[in-house]
């Protein structure tokens, strides 16, 4: 006999743009009331999956994701025999309502509106696979990270062999999501975008692909000479701090604006003083000591 799900939908905050974050959350329990863990919740054109926990929660952002208001989202379990299809629309519309699993329908249980979804055979998730990344001109002292664009970073290695040319790995570990490599080499930061998806894997997005160049500072004569790739001509700010008593005041600053091939020479007094640049939302830092 087929079990009915109970899912309750809890929206927060439903956001219809596309530029502000939707999230999808909600629980899922039986018809004892009793949570329902690692029952599958995606919306497949957003390469979006997760499963609930013990407590039968899930979340799912759509934060910095690209979707319509009419993309699926699959809510499936292996206690029962259907999935439930509704579209993102139909989920704002079940603000703190409560909707049952059964023969593919999904029923308001307050009002008894039937929400459109569709009958279909229980899928199954497919892990993703363990994945080769060549690499380029990486050496010893580089450092690979694999980072959402949150700002969350779930790996991070420093190479340790004099060149490395490809490295294998387990992405089984991340959830559905748009990822990136972010490869820092001496003088670039190589950007690898790419996208775990429930239904296809593993997907690298080649056109996404990004070099961002760090900033060169040199100090010699009393002198730092500063040396920046920006070939979009990003703004590139120079802030420059002078330590008095242990206290760095901000001194000078500057933001360079339109420019491929920057290059500034900043003229130091006696002292120490840490230059900031910040370029590509990343901040680099380097202290001066000009006493000796």
């Amino acid at each position: 006999m087929k079990k009915l799900l109970l899912i309750i939908l809890l929206c927060s905050s439903l956001l219809v743009s596309s530029q502000e974050t939707l999230e999808i959350i909600g629980t899922i329990v039986n018809s004892q009331n009793s949570p329902v863990s690692s029952a599958s919740v995606s919306i497949p054109a957003a390469f979006l999956r997760t499963t609930t926990d013990q407590e039968g929660q899930f979340n799912l952002s759509l934060e910095n994701v690209n979707y319509k208001i009419d993309d699926i989202i699959k809510i499936s379990s292996t206690a029962a025999d259907e999935t439930i299809n509704m579209t993102i629309g139909d989920y704002m519309k079940l603000n703190k309502k409560q909707i049952v699993l059964n023969d593919g329908s999904a029923t308001d249980k307050r009002n008894k509106e039937k929400i459109a979804t569709t009958k279909e055979e229980r899928f199954e998730y497919t892990e993703a696979k363990k994945t080769l990344l060549t690499l380029n001109k990486v050496k010893q002292g580089n450092k690979i990270s694999i980072k959402n664009y949150r700002g969350q970073t779930f790996f991070d290695e420093r190479v340790e062999t004099e060149s490395l040319l490809s490295k294998e790995f387990d992405l089984n570990f991340l959830k559905d999501g748009n990822y990136f490599f972010e490869i820092e080499k001496d003088i670039q930061i190589d950007i690898i975008p790419f996208t775990i998806s429930f239904e296809k894997g593993i997907i690298f997005l080649k056109n996404k692909e990004n070099t961002l160049f760090k900033p060169h500072v040199k100090f010699e004569n009393e002198s730092v000479k500063l040396t920046q790739l920006s070939p979009n001509k990003e703004p590139v700010t120079v802030n420059i701090y002078g330590d008095y008593y242990n206290t760095y005041e901000l001194i000078y600053t500057e933001t360079i604006r339109d420019e491929q091939d920057i290059k500034r020479l900043y003229k130091l007094e006696k002292g120490n003083f840490k230059i900031v640049i910040k370029s590509n939302n990343k901040e680099y830092a380097t202290l001066i000591n000009n006493y000796d």
